[in-house]
């Protein structure tokens, strides 16, 4: 821990009882000049879940993040109480659709999303069909869109540790609707990766993603993306993004093995 004293560090608990309830925690750091400690809160209904002067086992991890690896500072552990506006859909005007997936219905603020997105905020001040109907279409999965919002509302990106996949996405909705601090900060953390944390899915739609932008970052991440995939080619019969495009953009895909038989 001493080497890590000046690191910005967050630790999630979890911990899964025996009679099957589950905390999460996130526990962020309090410093004084000598010590480094962690705390967190959750709020637990003992009298729904629990029976008095009985014993229970539990299972406990604890996963420390280094929140240096994305150069930005969390501005609070709930967003300045954001958290329960989204998590609890208070006050919610306005919907996103996951247009690639199971079109689920994301429920959020418009205030939030023009705040934050230059982008989405000019829309908003339109005449159009997303306007008057109170929603939008946005091109990906359910679970990217909500941690989307989780960083656009409180500057979370848990999800993006766990998934490449969503990590990918969440560059490419940053450079969509002009969240620059996201973009940039998944392209840096995508470079950190080894290239075996990629799945085939990811490598491949962070080619595909970076191919057609400028700037040095990102013909880094295309040539990631592009080792991967060549390493993992059997894979891609597997692919449930390569057989969409092999099926609805051939184009892409000509273009694609170009690249790959390159020496």
């Amino acid at each position: 821990m001493e080497r890590r004293k000046n690191k910005k560090l967050q630790l999630i608990l979890n911990a899964i009882l025996d009679n099957g309830f589950t905390i999460d925690c996130k526990m962020f750091q309090r410093r004084d000049s000598y010590n480094c400690n962690f705390e967190g809160r959750v709020d637990i209904p003992l009298a729904q879940f629990f029976v008095a002067d009985q014993s229970y086992r539990a299972k406990v991890s604890v996963k420390m993040i280094d929140k240096d690896v994305f150069g930005f500072v969390q501005e609070s552990p709930n967003g300045f109480g954001l958290l329960s506006f989204l998590e609890e859909k208070r006050f919610c005007d306005f919907t996103i659709i996951a247009d690639n997936g199971n079109g689920a219905s994301i429920q959020c603020h418009r205030m939030i999303l023009a705040a934050k997105s230059p982008v989405l905020s000019r829309m908003l001040e339109m005449d159009c069909v997303e306007t008057r109907e109170k929603r939008l279409k946005m091109n990906a999965s359910e679970v990217t869109i909500k941690a989307f919002l989780k960083f656009i509302y409180y500057s979370d990106l848990e999800d993006a540790f766990e998934s490449p996949l969503v990590a990918v996405e969440l560059m490419e909705l940053g450079h969509k609707y002009d969240v620059g601090m996201l973009e940039e900060t998944m392209k840096k953390f995508i470079l950190k990766k080894a290239d075996e944390w990629l799945e085939i899915d990811a490598a491949l739609k962070l080619f595909l993603n970076s191919v057609s932008k400028e700037g040095d970052e990102y013909e880094l991440l295309k040539e990631k993306g592009l080792r991967v995939v060549k390493e993992e080619r059997k894979l891609l019969k597997r692919s449930v993004l390569f057989q969409d495009l092999l099926k609805n953009e051939p184009d892409t895909i000509t273009n694609l093995f170009i690249f790959i038989l390159q020496p």
